[in-house]
């Protein structure tokens, strides 16, 4: 499945991030058939893992 959106790359230190909306990631949760540990993803930013970090899911 194909997700589009945008987003601003924010960092933490020197640590680039984004939010991923929430209706993307009910989705990837719902055909990933968990809600936690890394759930590993492609797209622009290829190679890249979904993680949740304090309290949040980024890319």
């Amino acid at each position: 499945m194909t997700y589009q959106f945008s987003a601003t790359i924010e960092k933490i230190g020197i640590n680039p991030f984004l939010f991923v909306p929430e209706n993307i990631l009910k989705s990837i949760f719902e055909q990933a058939r968990k809600d936690k540990g890394p759930i590993p993803i492609k797209g622009e930013v290829n190679g890249k893992t979904l993680v949740k970090y304090q309290g949040d899911w980024w890319l």
